[in-house]
């Protein structure tokens, strides 16, 4: 598998890792990019939503302990 020539940021949540493409090759844009999307994850912890955009079992688990609590 060849190396993606994009620059990547990651942060850990919960003692677990997200990582994330920029999708740029310009170190100062993806800077910003990383500073915007370390933003949202911040935003989803507090929010307590999914931290990622997977689909299937994981959302459909979420909403059931949403609606549970509610």
């Amino acid at each position: 598998m060849a190396k993606s020539p994009y620059w990547y940021c990651r942060c850990f949540v919960n003692n677990k890792v997200i990582r994330h493409s920029t999708k740029t090759i310009d170190l100062k844009e993806a800077k910003e990019r990383s500073k915007k999307w370390y933003l949202e994850i911040q935003s989803k912890v507090i929010n307590q939503e999914p931290l990622t955009d997977k689909t299937g079992f994981q959302l459909i688990a979420y909403d059931l302990l949403n609606q549970t609590k509610k």
